[in-house]
């Protein structure tokens, strides 16, 4: 064998070889990113499991039929924060006061502005006002919606509802646990 033949051989080894580690290095990648996304997925599922909430009551403000109360209880295991209501769901389904359905979501607007709006008008716990623990800041809208604490949400409508009627509101948190009540 040449030089040539011997350096060419040499080369061809080289490449193969740098190859080879390349390949084993984007598996040991794939395997990485695979595992941690899978650690997130199992957060996000673990996360759901101590999440549960419940939609205790829809009543109808007496002067205004624009205006409906909800309140929704925490019955999970896990806090929530108040953060995230931004990014939750809020949809009512009704009979407006002229007789026409209507679907809507309605957005978070803790500044208590606009129409089609809902935000938290008052924290229970054990049907009294306040919280202790990991208390909810309504100015500031910071806080935990700890387990057994109770919701009050005012829902603000464009379209009045015949209280005669019924509603239905569906309330979802951006980890896909939702409740429902209809009356």
């Amino acid at each position: 064998m040449s030089f040539g033949s011997i350096a060419a051989m040499a080369l061809l080894t080289i490449a193969i070889l740098t190859l080879i580690v390349a390949v084993i290095h984007a598996g040991v990648l794939s395997i990485y990113k695979t595992e941690e996304l899978l650690y997130e997925q199992m957060k996000i599922m673990d996360e759901r499991l101590k999440t549960e909430i419940a939609i205790e009551s829809i009543v109808f403000d007496p002067l205004d039929p624009s205006i409906v109360y909800v309140n929704v209880t925490n019955a999970g295991s896990s806090s929530i924060n108040i953060a995230s209501f931004n990014k939750a769901d809020v949809v009512v389904t009704y009979i407006s006061t002229t007789n026409v359905k209507i679907i809507k979501r309605l957005k978070y607007d803790p500044s208590k502005t606009g129409l089609d709006i809902w935000y938290i008008n008052r924290v229970l716990v054990d049907d009294r006002e306040g919280d202790i623990v990991n208390p909810i800041d309504l100015d500031s809208h910071h806080g935990l919606w700890d387990p057994g604490e109770t919701l009050e949400l005012t829902l603000k409508l464009s379209v009045a509802a015949d209280p005669t009627q019924g509603m239905s509101v569906v309330m979802a948190l951006p980890n896909g646990v939702s409740t429902m009540l209809s009356v």
